[in-house]
């Protein structure tokens, strides 16, 4: 699912409650399920879940955070949002809407520096997001993960000075840390807020670019999923060794200056299945002799469960879930034709086999 598609939904989000005078003052609760949804608070601040993120139905609440603690190096321009779960289990990232107020810019800044900061409820550890304008009083961004949410300023833009000042390609935004008198921050970015590995497979994130200040160290936040490992570049690789939510991650930058934080996203993800197919398109078997249709080729991910389309086999044949072999010893003559479905989390591929049961 495209950025391109949670910008429409964050719009969306915001006219239909413009138009309808619709949402809730202060906070928000609702159940959604697979089908997906949205909670808006009446100043247009939420939270989207799109269709598929949420394998079964689970209770989200967004609510205003007027006591939320301050992110250090940043002011705030619009009243946090508290989402939560905090750990909803998202197989594809939520968007979160958040207001803010133009007169609260700071003088010479501007409304496409704000970005989105995200910390756990209750802490002042907060990470940037990728952020982009929703409209003129709102921004919004994509999350793995619900959190606290503050819409802000950063405080090295303001040192800069000037509309450009800090400017990161549609907001991913300096740490919130003032660079002292010796090197500049770093200032890191990757090529990309999403990253999604195949299991079983290798897997490559690039190290970040920087063009602030030398980097002293790179760490990154929580661990990554088994069989990845973060390199001292800040580039990722390795071979995923089990399927893993979309979750964020925060790699840091250090120098004597200060830290630059930046997040991103990361999921492992299956192998779409490409084809399937048996030895033979005919499995052919003698009643009272034992038969099999061998094991079946799978091109694509190496990992499915194999069920017949519809119908039962003849009696006394069995299909193997776990290799999609066809095996046994039938008791009565018939010939019918199967279709065999392989599927995983990225989806499906079919053959059609035919089954003759001969008379001993």
């Amino acid at each position: 699912m495209s950025s391109r598609w949670f910008a429409r939904a964050a719009l969306a989000l915001l006219a239909a409650m413009i138009g309808a005078g619709c949402g809730t003052r202060f906070n928000g609760s609702k159940t959604i399920g697979a089908e997906g949804g949205s909670i808006t608070l009446i100043d247009g601040s939420g939270v989207t879940i799109p269709p598929g993120a949420l394998a079964s139905p689970i209770t989200i609440t967004a609510q205003e955070a007027p006591g939320a603690l301050a992110p250090s190096g940043a002011i705030v321009v619009g009243t946090p949002l508290t989402v939560t779960p905090a750990d909803p289990q998202l197989s594809i990232p939520a968007t979160v809407t958040l207001a803010f107020d133009p007169s609260a810019l700071p003088a010479g800044t501007i409304e496409s520096q704000i970005v989105i900061l995200s910390a756990p409820a209750g802490s002042d550890r907060f990470v940037p997001l990728l952020t982009l304008m929703g409209d003129a009083t709102h921004v919004f961004a994509q999350t793995g993960q619900f959190a606290t949410f503050a819409a802000a300023i950063l405080q090295p833009e303001l040192s800069d000075g000037g509309d450009d000042a800090g400017s990161r390609d549609a907001g991913s935004p300096d740490a919130g840390l003032d660079a002292g008198p010796g090197n500049p921050l770093p200032h890191i970015a990757y090529a990309a807020s999403a990253f999604a590995c195949t299991r079983d497979a290798p897997c490559t994130v690039d190290a970040p670019l920087n063009d602030g200040g030398p980097i002293d160290s790179l760490s990154i936040a929580p661990a990554l999923p088994a069989g990845l490992a973060f390199a001292s570049d800040g580039s990722i690789s390795g071979t995923a060794t089990a399927l893993a939510p979309v979750a964020s991650f925060t790699v840091t930058a250090a120098n004597d200056a200060g830290a630059d934080p930046v997040a991103f996203t990361l999921t492992v993800v299956d192998g779409a299945l490409l084809s399937l197919s048996y030895p033979s398109s005919t499995l052919t078997c003698t009643i009272g002799t034992r038969c099999s249709s061998g094991v079946p080729s799978l091109e694509g991910g190496p990992y499915a469960t194999f069920a017949l389309a519809s119908g039962s086999l003849p009696a006394g044949l069995s299909l193997d879930p776990s290799s999609g072999e066809i095996s046994g010893t039938a008791s009565s003559a018939s010939s019918q034709r199967f279709e065999i479905i392989a599927s995983n989390s990225a989806g499906s591929t079919a053959a059609s086999l035919l089954v003759v049961v001969n008379n001993g």
